[in-house]
């Protein structure tokens, strides 16, 4: 994952980063599936398609059963994905998201109501995709939109077998 980048790729994501966003961690980007098997160009054009957001710390970033078609990736900062207990017993806690992970990726697949809510657990900064950036990466530079669509499709498979696994433990219990 990302392990493919070279001391002098690093070196110019960190500098064009640095550049477009203030203290911008490159760890996030090369820790991050949503970029692996990407070169340091092709990075930088996927990058430069998002929109920066940054949010206070106890912000919700996103809410559940809300309308949504973006996605997120962490540049700094940390968050936790919540989904509202049934019983009224206060959110329970699914996952905790950190530099390079991404969220929402249901959302700008299959806009709709989502399915869990975000909350930044940290002052955070994030970039933000929605459906007409990936369009418009689609539209001039299709190899690079596949291979990101290969990338996100990953990712849901992912957590879909975790969440299978999951599912499976509580049946057992």
């Amino acid at each position: 994952m990302g392990g493919a980048f070279s001391v002098n790729v690093f070196e110019k994501i960190s500098l064009w980063l640095r550049a477009r966003v203030a203290s911008a961690p490159v760890h996030a980007v090369l820790v991050s599936p949503l970029f692996e098997e990407f070169s340091s160009s092709e990075v930088q054009l996927v990058l430069r398609l998002g929109r920066i957001v940054e949010m206070k710390k106890d912000a919700w970033i996103v809410r559940q059963g809300d309308y949504g078609a973006s996605m997120f990736m962490v540049l700094n900062g940390a968050a936790s994905v919540e989904l509202a207990d049934l019983q009224l017993k206060g959110p329970c806690v699914m996952q905790h998201i950190v530099e390079g992970d991404v969220f929402g990726e249901v959302s700008v697949v299959d806009p709709g109501l989502r399915s869990a809510g975000v909350k930044a657990e940290t002052a955070i900064r994030l970039i933000e995709y929605d459906e007409t950036a990936l369009r418009k990466l689609q539209d001039s530079f299709p190899r690079i939109a596949c291979q990101l669509c290969f990338n996100i499709a990953r990712i849901l498979a992912q957590r879909l077998a975790a969440t299978n696994t999951k599912i499976g433990s509580a049946c057992r219990a």
